[in-house]
């Protein structure tokens, strides 16, 4: 069964984990309002034993927090245990650490980092000051690696320069966080941020390629490729009858006129009052 998500941040990990997406773009014609979702409806190339579908729906329902079950046509309910650490889980916490950078820097303030669960990080926007790190700090000019440091108790603690050329510093040693077999371990960033010397990618994963902060860097270079496919995507309009029936049509936005008149005679309605015109 196809899964049609329409938070792109959800959208972005789910292609990170390997999932192929189909991105479709629709513009209500009677509100004017766009609808972008990305359909899934293909096993992961990377993760082929993973439950796209079950890992979303646990997610919503409590974050991977707590146990979630899940009723089945035929059989008992399935029953998921709590994942804190689920890849899933790590990518969203990711993405919201991303979002609160976005807003810093749009609005000035703060941020502090903020747990859903002991142990469990990422960042939120606040107005008050930044916190500070007794261990010093480091600089990044990667707003994406930025942002997944957060989850992993390593806190910003100023921006520098203006937009197009953002600074981050960043607290050299992260605060106690609970990794996937409950040991609590402090970050230093400087082991982190380094860079592999087999390419150019992170040296942690090289001996972790599912280390949380790789794959929280992939859902946000995955977010980056999303946002030029939505933008390259070509719209459809979504056309409803406005005489309260349960009329539809879904056409190209630079559809041939035959197709409008076509239409029109399906719904029995003028051009003007389906927004046509």
């Amino acid at each position: 069964m196809a899964l049609h998500i329409t938070d792109t941040r959800l959208a972005s990990c789910l292609l990170a984990l390997g999932f192929a997406g189909q991105v479709q773009t629709t513009i209500h014609t009677q509100t004017g309002s766009t609808l972008i979702t990305v359909k899934f409806d293909a096993p992961s190339e990377r993760f082929p034993q993973l439950d796209a579908g079950l890992a979303v729906k646990h997610w919503q329902a409590n974050r991977f927090l707590k146990d979630f079950s899940m009723p089945t046509p035929d059989g008992p309910p399935l029953l998921m245990r709590a994942q804190p650490m689920h890849m899933l889980a790590v990518m969203m916490r990711a993405q919201e650490s991303y979002d609160a950078f976005l807003r810093l820097q749009k609005e000035g303030g703060g941020m502090y980092l903020w747990t859903d669960d002991p142990g469990r990080l990422f960042y939120r926007y606040t107005h008050s000051i930044f916190s500070t790190c007794e261990a010093g700090s480091i600089m990044l000019d990667d707003l994406c690696l930025a942002a997944c440091l957060g989850p992993l108790g390593i806190g910003v603690m100023k921006l520098h320069g203006s937009p197009g050329q953002r600074r981050y510093e960043m607290a050299a040693l992260g605060l106690g966080i609970s990794d996937s077999s409950g040991t609590i371990v402090n970050y230093r960033t400087a082991d982190l941020i380094r860079l592999s010397t087999q390419g150019h990618h992170l040296a942690v994963q090289d001996a972790n390629p599912h280390h949380p902060l790789v794959v929280s860097y992939d859902a946000l270079h995955a977010r980056q490729l999303l946002k030029k496919e939505i933008q390259a995507s070509q719209a459809n309009l979504l056309i409803t009858a406005n005489d309260g029936t349960s009329k539809q049509a879904l056409i190209a936005l630079h559809h041939k006129g035959h197709v409008e008149q076509a239409v029109c005679r399906h719904m029995k309605a003028p051009p003007g009052s389906l927004g046509l015109s």
